[in-house]
């Protein structure tokens, strides 16, 4: 059975206190609290690497989702890589089992929700050279209720490029400059509660910045991107039976 989509923005890397176990020059830890995949954290030498977040004394983050890019942990051939919670900062324990990245392309995973004070990803030694890592995503999902309606394409691609023309007119030569993901996907059916209390919050708070998209992770894992509304409009038109629709537009690089 196809699971339905996904979106993971309430990014708690960004809210807690960050600390890496070290850090290459010009790759430090506070590459990670944005959303820019060009730009990242890297660590030195060769033994385990981790990196930790702290929600201060008193306070909790809730995390039910890892979610990775902008890494080459597959190229680097990091195996075991391990997400660890702990409420002391001494006794850890693994949220899921370790596992070893297949790609060096976006990653998503959802695990069943931990609350607490401290969550370390950890990376053990035996990597070829220190990974890098872009963006690190540790929070909550929001699932959506429904699935995409009937025409949805979960490949949809755009090719950016430059066309040299001669004065006649003829076409002398294209340059591609990249390939931009684009995806059009349209929701039926949304119940009027869940527009209040899932898309309304996540429109108001994160509408302008990328996020995790998974639109079946439990059988196309490998199609997790990084993308973001292109047109960031509030538009959640009524249907007969009181029931709202959804028209979407995601675009992203394309890995």
């Amino acid at each position: 059975m196809n699971a339905k989509p996904i979106i993971a923005w309430n990014n708690q890397v960004l809210k807690a206190a960050l600390l890496a176990s070290t850090e290459a020059s010009g790759f430090p830890q506070e590459n990670l609290q944005d959303w820019r995949p060009y730009l990242a954290w890297k660590g030195t030498g060769s033994d385990e690497q981790w990196l930790k977040l702290d929600a201060g004394a008193g306070a909790t983050i809730t995390a039910a989702c890892l979610g990775l890019s902008g890494h080459d942990l597959k190229s680097q051939g990091v195996t075991n890589l391990a997400l660890k919670y702990s409420d002391n900062d001494v006794d850890w324990f693994d949220c899921l089992t370790p596992f070893t990245p297949a790609t060096d392309k976006g990653i998503l995973t959802t695990f069943p929700a931990q609350t607490h004070r401290y969550f370390k990803l950890v990376i053990p030694t035996g990597y070829t050279a220190p990974p890098r890592l872009g963006v690190w995503f540790l929070g909550e999902y929001l699932p959506f209720p429904v699935y995409p309606e009937l025409g949805f394409d979960p490949d949809g691609q755009a090719k950016e490029s430059e066309a040299q023309l001669s004065r006649g007119g003829n076409l002398l030569g294209v340059v591609e400059r990249f390939t931009r993901r684009e995806i059009r996907v349209a929701f039926r059916h949304l119940s009027p509660a869940w527009c209040e209390t899932a898309w309304k919050p996540f429109f108001a708070e994160h509408g302008l910045r990328p996020f995790f998209w998974a639109w079946d992770l439990q059988n196309h894992s490998e199609q997790v991107y990084l993308l973001r509304l292109l047109k960031p409009e509030l538009a959640m038109p009524y249907e007969a039976g009181s029931w709202r629709s959804l028209n979407l537009t995601l675009e992203g690089l394309a890995e």
